[in-house]
């Protein structure tokens, strides 16, 4: 039996819905420019170079910068949520100090190798 048109219209409607909340959740908890193709994400590698403690304290300062500018610039909702984002991860990284542990998965310094580029502020890190 066919659906009446509004009914898929509003099918449409909800299936879009879900799509962009889905797009605004990535653009907030995992954004294209952290994470480059074939490495891992931004905030995971600054764990395994600079450590859980040194990542939370990064986490905690983006988390207040984030609420503190909240409203003044672009769009305060989202300022909000990725401040919350932040604070998701302090507690993350805090839990994994407490436990000293680093997940599942055990890093030597020796395993890994950071390449500076020469065009951008960034860099190329790969795991022996």
């Amino acid at each position: 039996m066919n659906k009446p048109l509004w009914e898929k219209s509003q099918t449409l409607i909800d299936e879009a819905t879900k799509q962009l909340e889905k797009e605004k959740r990535s653009l907030i908890e995992h954004p294209r420019h952290y994470n480059r193709e074939n490495a891992i994400e931004c905030i995971d590698e600054m764990e395994l170079v600079f450590g859980p403690e040194a990542t939370a304290h990064f986490c905690l300062l983006n988390c207040w910068k984030y609420r503190y500018r909240s409203g003044l610039k672009n769009n305060g909702y989202e300022d909000l949520e990725k401040s919350d984002w932040y604070m998701r991860k302090y507690k993350e990284l805090k839990e994994k100090i407490e436990k000293n542990t680093h997940g599942s998965y055990t890093i030597k310094s020796s395993d890994i190798t950071v390449v500076p580029c020469a065009t951008t502020p960034c860099s190329t890190t790969t795991y022996n």
